[in-house]
């Protein structure tokens, strides 16, 4: 099993990954550090995590839902905005919660599929709501 971490962190959270790994020789981790161009990496996994503390509307939840990855999200600021709950990904309470949700997508190839499809029917394009932004006289 490979794991692609994107982003910075801190490094006492990368170091904590380290020691999990050297425990787990079955699991490999990747830190690939701020990347310009996530998609390519998002397009290739089999579930998207994102196991934010804090968080306000989380951009790259809509980069993995508009190429339709399978969400695992903890309850963040912004989550039930993007997620249906068991519908099109999960969104969690806890540490424990998210581990549950990964195991169950890793164990049910199907259970993943069927997240990818609703993802499929939901309209990411932000295009739209850019517009209003720009436009600026829609709050007056």
């Amino acid at each position: 099993m490979r794991w692609y971490v994107v982003g910075d962190g801190s490094e006492s959270d990368k170091e904590l990954v380290r020691k999990e790994i050297d425990e787990d020789k079955t699991i490999d981790f990747v830190f690939l550090g701020i990347q310009e161009n996530p998609y390519v990496y998002m397009k290739q996994c089999d579930i998207y995590v994102q196991p934010s503390r804090f968080e306000g509307y989380c951009t790259t939840t809509n980069e993995a839902r508009i190429v339709g990855c399978p969400i695992v999200m903890t309850d963040v600021s912004g989550a039930r905005e993007q997620l249906a709950n068991g519908v099109n990904g999960y969104i969690v309470k806890g540490e424990d919660d998210l581990i549950n949700a990964i195991e169950q997508l890793i164990q049910y190839p199907d259970l993943r599929k069927e997240l990818k499809n609703h993802i499929k029917q939901v309209n990411c394009d932000t295009r739209m709501e850019i517009n209003k932004l720009l436009r600026g006289n829609d709050c007056e």
